[in-house]
């Protein structure tokens, strides 16, 4: 198609004007014969420009790691420490000259060996003594708290409702056992050493070791006099 229509070309020019050479037009027909001839060049094919609607592509975005999580255990309610019920056994013997009161810890076997141990050192201190009658007493008392706040104001008015001395002195106060020593005497060194003297909002408490102990100890036995012989100046028992 293109040698046809260049030659076509060239005859249609060279017909028309035969003097075209000598006017210098044939550099013009040569000219449009190459545009003729020459193969159309290769569209060379760009990459389209990215323009800015086009979407980048968005990076794949990994979950990060959990991170452990850490319970806080329930708030619980502080326990509450229930209170001690305190049982005890209290003697009374209820001498002319002294007071004697054993608070100690719950023992019915042991009263009648108590009971008579208790009359020999008053013979003992008191040659001619017949014997003193036993009160025995059980805390805690029908309908009273079982608790040491209340014991301890029943103790105190067994000892302040004594019958007193003449010339309006309390009595000396023999009192025998552990629960006795701490609730009538808190101030006083706990245990207290024994065989002791400790005097209390007027009164001269005389603390010995229990009559249980003294049941199964010799030296108890013998500390336990050696703190009551002064007794034996202030008369007979009563």
């Amino acid at each position: 198609m293109a040698d046809f229509c260049g030659s076509a070309m060239q005859e249609s020019l060279a017909g028309a004007h035969p003097d075209l050479h000598a006017l210098g037009v044939v550099q013009y027909r040569r000219r449009a014969l190459r545009l003729l001839r020459a193969e159309p060049e290769a569209a060379t094919v760009r990459p389209a420009a990215r323009g800015r609607g086009t979407p980048k592509a968005t990076p794949i975005q990994r979950p990060a790691p959990r991170r452990a999580v850490r319970r806080t255990p329930p708030v619980q309610a502080a326990a509450v420490k229930p209170v001690a019920r305190l049982e005890f056994d209290l003697l009374l013997w209820n001498c002319e000259r002294v007071l004697v009161l054993e608070a100690d810890g719950p023992a019915a076997e042991l009263v009648a060996a108590k009971h008579q141990l208790l009359n020999n050192i008053l013979r003992a201190l008191w040659p001619g003594h017949a014997g003193t009658e036993l009160h025995r007493h059980q805390w805690p008392l029908a309908g009273v708290a079982a608790d040491v706040s209340a014991a301890t104001e029943w103790l105190a008015a067994v000892v302040a409702g004594q019958p007193r001395q003449p010339g309006d002195r309390p009595r000396p106060v023999w009192l025998m056992g552990a629960v006795g020593h701490r609730l009538l005497l808190p101030e006083a060194e706990t245990p207290p050493r024994l065989p002791a003297r400790v005097d209390s909002q007027g009164v001269n408490f005389l603390l010995t070791p229990s009559l249980a102990d003294m049941l199964e100890s010799a030296a108890a036995k013998r500390q336990t006099w050696q703190l009551l012989k002064p007794l034996q100046r202030s008369g007979g028992p009563g």
